[in-house]
């Protein structure tokens, strides 16, 4: 299992730049700010000031404001996906390093509010890199369905179709407008579809849980309703 995940993991990891601990500190402040209060209303002036930096500095990590909002996205969903992997590739069997995969995204995304939704869903550049993140997301959730098929460890769904229903679905998680008809935060809507899909992919009577879910599931019924 390590092995054929590792190999997976390698052939999709996305290359980074060596950054320095400054740099890597202001781009972590500037990603909990954003998850805080979102990102749209800030000017350059008011992100330096927020993070105590510098506008040099940060013209230094990118040259625009876009620029900047982009790259702390892509390194947050980045992580989401290295996690992913590592998750999966340490996992003691099959169901255990799909739980893994999955809780990820559950995890990463816990502290997201609504207006970093909102925000994500209006900036274009920002959508197109959740794009490719989920369409990499779902490519390995497919390798490790056929892996789970090939060990007789999962049902004998049809993997690409798995992978193109959660395409679809996936994206709604980031419709604002979807999130809150369901009455669900980001990280408990990965929460519900991810415990829909391991237990549905699962030949075992028990069902599954993600731990990153419980309190999301554990949450009472009326968050859902419309």
């Amino acid at each position: 299992m390590e092995n054929e995940l590792k190999l997976a993991a390698e052939q999709r990891r996305t290359q980074t730049r060596p950054l320095s601990p400054r740099v890597g500190r202001v781009l972590e402040e500037l990603e909990s700010l954003f998850f805080a209060e979102g990102f749209l209303h800030l000017t350059m002036d008011e992100l330096a000031r927020r993070v105590h930096c510098s506008k040099r500095t940060l013209y230094s990590i990118a040259l625009s404001r876009e620029e900047l909002f982009t790259l702390v996205i892509r390194r947050f969903l980045t992580r989401v996906r290295e996690e992913g992997d590592a998750a999966a590739r340490n996992a003691p069997d099959w169901i255990s390093s799909v739980a893994g995969y999955l809780d990820a995204a559950v995890r990463a995304t816990r502290t997201a509010s609504p207006q970093f939704v909102r925000d994500l869903d209006r900036f274009e550049p920002g959508r197109r890199t959740l794009r490719e993140h989920q369409r990499m997301r779902v490519e390995g959730l497919e390798r490790l369905v056929e892996i789970g098929i090939g060990r007789g460890e999962c049902a004998r769904v049809h993997p690409k179709l798995v992978a193109e229903v959660l395409i679809h679905t996936v994206g709604r998680m980031s419709d604002p407008g979807f999130l809150a008809q369901c009455g669900l935060t980001m990280s408990e809507a990965y929460a519900e579809l991810y415990y829909l899909v391991l237990n549905g992919l699962s030949p075992r009577e028990h069902t599954v849980d993600l731990p990153g879910a419980v309190r999301a599931r554990r949450k009472p019924i009326r968050a859902r309703r419309r």
